[in-house]
């Protein structure tokens, strides 16, 4: 049974077709917060796929009406499509957005199906991009039984150094393995794989979330797959061929480093790797407000106090949403002086 977060609403879309067992299946999960423009859009492009969704399942995370009354009017627009609508009054994050998404498919689909992660900035760009992953998707299955994950974008993780390793341009082509494959990209996941090892840590809130659900689906034994072809072309429409990035040597003082940063060490104390948990606590707590001393005393303060409660919360566990961005003290103090 899907463990629904309390005071969250399911409503399936009245009209919608029986779901048919016969075939290999896609399940959209559409994350949505506070951007019906957006949502609209996204809403556009999904129904003028060549290969429709079997079923969409959207997750508002303000529980909005007008959210649900776009939902209602594109469905009519996508009869092919099974829809339901999830409404949570609290915002999840993504992490429990798509959490609640897994789960509630879980209850629909077959271990062959499909499902794939979207959100509402993140269009297709292309009427045949569904159509192309999921052709990708099966035929990668049938050379890879033990297939976990496809999609366009990923890294592998190196767990010497404890980073995300970009993989070169010219490794680009055809399947290409990696540890992860990021939201946002065409990431799918296979039903029966999320059946055996869990949906989506609903705890993380936002950041880290398809990182840690990678390492952990790897360590299961499954594997992941990118789309080597795919990946390039979209590093050539971005300018990004050649590119080599390098790690910031200074403080960020936003709500998304803190997230990303206690994810990670709470990510890496639960594999058994708190040396890489205490890497990680030590370059935000010490190396990088020492060097940021030099250019910005204050940007170097506020880091620092961000760092610690980042790794205090991540090595305590106290996770879940524990920093909102527009209440916040610290971060409403930063502001005001940027």
């Amino acid at each position: 049974m899907t463990t629904r977060p309390s005071q969250c609403d399911v409503d399936s879309m009245t009209n919608a077709p029986v779901l048919s067992r016969s075939s290999v299946r896609v399940f959209g999960i559409l994350l949505t917060y506070q951007r019906q423009a957006l949502f609209t859009e996204m809403l556009r492009q999904i129904c003028a796929q060549q290969r429709v969704l079997d079923c969409l399942v959207v997750v508002d995370n303000e529980a909005s009406e007008e959210t649900a009354d776009i939902s209602r009017r594109f469905q009519e627009t996508c009869p092919e499509s099974h829809w339901v609508h999830l409404r949570s009054p609290k915002n999840l994050g993504s992490a429990g957005g798509w959490a609640w998404g897994m789960e509630t498919v879980l209850e629909l689909a077959n271990d062959r199906d499909w499902v794939l992660t979207l959100d509402d900035d993140n269009p297709p760009g292309h009427d045949g991009l569904f159509r192309q992953m999921f052709e990708f998707a099966e035929t990668q299955r049938e050379r890879e039984p033990e297939l976990g994950a496809v999609g366009i974008v990923g890294a592998r993780f190196n767990w010497r150094t404890g980073n995300l390793v970009r993989l070169p341009d010219e490794e680009l082509k055809g399947p290409v393995r990696v540890d992860y494959v990021g939201n946002g990209h065409m990431a799918m996941y296979s039903v029966g794989m999320i059946r055996d090892i869990g949906p989506f840590q609903r705890e993380l809130f936002f950041g880290h979330t398809e990182v840690e659900f990678g390492l952990r689906m790897r360590r299961a034994g499954y594997q992941a797959l990118a789309n080597g072809d795919l990946w390039k072309q979209r590093r050539v429409q971005r300018n990004k061929i050649g590119l080599q990035p390098k790690p910031r040597k200074t403080c960020e003082v936003h709500w998304r480093k803190y997230y990303v940063t206690r994810n990670y060490i709470r990510t890496m104390v639960s594999f058994g790797r708190p040396d890489l948990a205490l890497k990680r606590a030590f370059l935000q707590v010490v190396a990088k407000p020492l060097v940021t001393m030099l250019v910005s005393p204050r940007r170097a303060y506020y880091g620092w106090r961000l760092g610690c409660r980042a790794a205090w919360d991540g090595f305590r566990g106290n996770m879940g949403a524990t920093l909102d961005p527009q209440t916040d003290a610290l971060l409403v103090k930063w502001n005001q002086h940027v």
